[in-house]
Formats: C-alpha cells, structure tokens, sequence
C-alpha cells in the first residue's frame, strides 16, 4: 500500500498534461528538412512529434513528467505499450526509474522506458552500465523524404485494402509477426478502436494474397508528416517481397495526400529492407524492461 500511494504521489506531483498537439509546420518548412536531412534537431523533433501523437491516440492515458519525459499507458500487458520516453539526460536516473517502477508496479502493468543516444552525456552503451534490468531491445528512428522513395509498381495478385473498419483483419498478420498472442492482439485492436473513435488521423492498411491478411501496418499522421507502426508479415511469407509490397502501397498513399516526410522506427532485424527502400537512421535507443528491484 505504501507503495502504491508513493507511486500515486509521484504522479499527482510531477506530471502535466499534455495539451493539444504542436501548430501543423508549413509545406515549405518541411521542404527545406527534405533537401537536407542532416538537419537532425529538427528532424529528431518532428520523430518526436509523430511518435507521441501515435502513442497519444492509442493511449488511455498520456502526459509528462516536469523532466520533460513522456509517459504513455496503453493498459495492454505487453512492456512495449507502456512507455516511459525521455526526451533528454535525466539526473539521478536510476532512482527516476526506480519512481517509475513503483507507479506501474501499482497500476500491474509492464512498463519500457527508452533512452536515446543523441541527447546523452556518455555513450549509449555506458550510460547503461550503470543501471539495472533483464532485457533490452535497440531501435532505430528513420526517416524517408517521399520524393525519394522507390517507385511503386501494383501487382494484380497482390491487393491491398484500408481496414479501419475491418481491424480484426489488420490484427491477424500482427499475431504471429509480433510472437504475440490472439488474446493480447485483441487488447492491442482495442487501443486501436478507441483511437478511431475520437478525431485522430490513423489508417490500417492489410495486405491479402488469395483473401488472406498475410500483413499490416499502421499509418498516422500530424503537421504534414506521417509515421508507420505495427509493421508485420505472416512469418512463412516473410523473405518474398510481401511486406517490402505493403510498405512501398503504404509510401504511395503518403505521397498521394502531399505529405512529404514518413518516419518509423526499425528494430535490429528491419534495418537492411528500411535502408533499401530509402529510409535514413536518426539516432540509436534502446528500450529497457523488467527492472531489478
């Protein structure tokens, strides 16, 4: 109980709400990141920006901390879905993870925190050393400007449909490429359904061979700018050009709507096919779970 109303205090005390999200950037802006994409600040923010309207429009709850740490809570019992991302060097880190810990601890949920190397004082790997957990996951955040993205070229045997209003379909892929569960996936659908439910501006899109979803990923989009997420294929299709399909379907109705920057976020296994199809890396993170106590 002691706990439980430190964890409650802790958030009480320290968080405020997030309130809107930021002034849609200008077309031109957003050209002048697109002829130079060592812009990196700038065009770190704007991952910044399309990751928390995802997480914001998927959440149940959302906010941040006076640290300037992001805190994202799904419900659904899977680490990865509820986020604790710092947006720069925290002091006293280990016993900020610590307070994290309890307040997820008394809300029994997993949690993840993320840390990124481009704001850190020391290397990603020694700021690491000096904490406490079980396991880990890299990322990578990347970016692609849509007039350099691969032509798409459709194929009559391969169709790709929207879903939003089917999501049982877009979750089926997502089962089995995730190692998850049907149970959890429909939990996961949920945060999905209540995204659509309110004004937030999310696409399902599933690609299906002979009528079956064998893939499926997700679209969003905020100031003149998208981002995917759930990206997955049916594992005994995967190393066949289906998902690499999906995802050029996915960039060709990007450009179509005029938006000129799509961001996502690539795991160690996804980095080659990313790279291939004109994504540039951003910066490394590394996603933590299951704190020692």
């Amino acid at each position: 109980m002691a706990e439980r109303s430190k964890a409650h205090a802790w958030k009480v005390c320290i968080r405020q709400r997030i309130e809107g999200s930021n002034p849609s950037l200008s077309a031109t802006t957003i050209r002048k990141f697109i002829t130079n994409l060592s812009m990196n600040a700038q065009l770190i923010d704007l991952f910044y920006q399309c990751e928390d309207y995802f997480f914001k429009a998927i959440s149940r709850e959302s906010f941040i901390l006076e640290n300037e740490t992001a805190v994202y809570i799904t419900g659904v019992p899977v680490a990865s879905l509820n986020l604790v991302v710092m947006h720069k060097d925290i002091n006293n880190l280990k016993d900020f993870l610590c307070e994290c810990d309890q307040f997820f601890c008394a809300k029994n949920l997993p949690w993840a925190a993320v840390l990124s190397e481009h704001y850190l004082e020391h290397e990603l790997e020694e700021s690491l050393a000096r904490l406490y957990f079980e396991d880990a996951e890299n990322a990578t955040p990347m970016v692609i400007a849509i007039n350099k993205k691969p032509q798409f070229e459709p194929q009559v045997d391969r169709l790709v449909k929207s879903t939003d209003t089917n999501l049982k379909a877009w979750m089926l892929p997502l089962i089995e490429a995730f190692h998850s569960t049907e149970e959890l996936t429909a939990l996961y659908l949920q945060t999905h359904e209540h995204a659509l439910s309110k004004p937030s501006q999310l696409r399902h899109l599933t690609l299906f061979i002979d009528d079956d979803p064998i893939s499926s990923l997700t679209l969003s989009f905020t100031n003149n700018v998208a981002r995917i997420d759930d990206f997955g294929t049916v594992p005994s299709y995967q190393g066949k050009g289906y998902g690499r399909y999906l995802l050029s379907y996915a960039l060709e109705e990007v450009k179509k709507l005029g938006v000129e920057l799509c961001f996502l976020e690539a795991a160690e296994t996804s980095l080659s096919l990313y790279k291939k199809m004109g994504f540039t890396s951003l910066f490394r993170r590394k996603y933590l779970w299951n704190f020692l106590r």
